[in-house]
């Protein structure tokens, strides 16, 4: 009787065992897993080139947006207006995190290269948007930069060599400096390359 205790015991142990570390390993996955976050409303779009304005953006962005859907409905458009108002939305998009749910969203990334774009935002989730903390449920109450105002030092024409080693004469080098709602220490100045990808001005560069 004793050995068939013992041998009903090690086997119902094992199952225990089992159970416990599966529980385990299922609740710290869902632990670490973010919750579904719901899609902000999109609000405004410029069709013709993907564009699109969602309820999250700071007024400052919303006012950049409609210059650019100003310059792009134009009959004749002005590549250098576009090209700097590409390099401001970016730039208000990316180093704006007040708006910002999770360190996962990164922003400005539409004004990427499409071919750079995975890079840049595997860097950005190490670097800047590495300690943004959670705010699904709206408390975080952690202080973030909020853009506030950008102005273009410089413009000036660029040829850019794409990794296929063809090349775009007509690129972009531009010197932008900005400043925040609250100075949080964060960047306030870079130079970027704008260049063409099919219909659209896209960033290429970032020092």
């Amino acid at each position: 009787m004793k050995k068939f205790l013992k041998i009903m015991i090690i086997p119902l142990l094992a199952i225990v065992i089992g159970v416990t570390i599966y529980w385990f390993f299922l609740n710290d996955q869902s632990a670490n897993k973010e919750p579904k976050i719901k899609p902000p409303k999109i609000i405004n779009e410029i069709k013709e080139y993907g564009y699109k304005l969602d309820e999250n953006q700071t007024p400052y962005y919303k006012s950049l947006f409609e210059e650019l859907k100003t310059e792009l409905s134009k009959e004749e458009i002005d590549e250098q207006k576009y090209a700097e108002l590409v390099a401001k939305m970016f730039t208000a998009d990316f180093y704006t995190l007040e708006n910002k749910v999770t360190k996962n969203d990164i922003g400005g990334t539409i004004f990427i290269y499409s071919k750079y774009r995975d890079n840049f935002i595997a860097k950005a989730k190490d670097t800047i948007y590495k300690y943004v903390e959670n705010n699904i449920y709206g408390d975080r109450t952690q202080e973030l930069p909020n853009v506030k105002e950008i102005e273009v030092l410089t413009i000036k024409p660029k040829t850019y060599t794409y990794p296929d080693k063809t090349k775009d004469s007509k690129a972009y080098e531009i010197t932008l400096k900005w400043s925040y709602e609250v100075d949080l220490g964060y960047e306030t100045e870079t130079k970027m390359t704008i260049v063409h990808e099919d219909n659209k001005l896209v960033i290429a560069e970032i020092d």
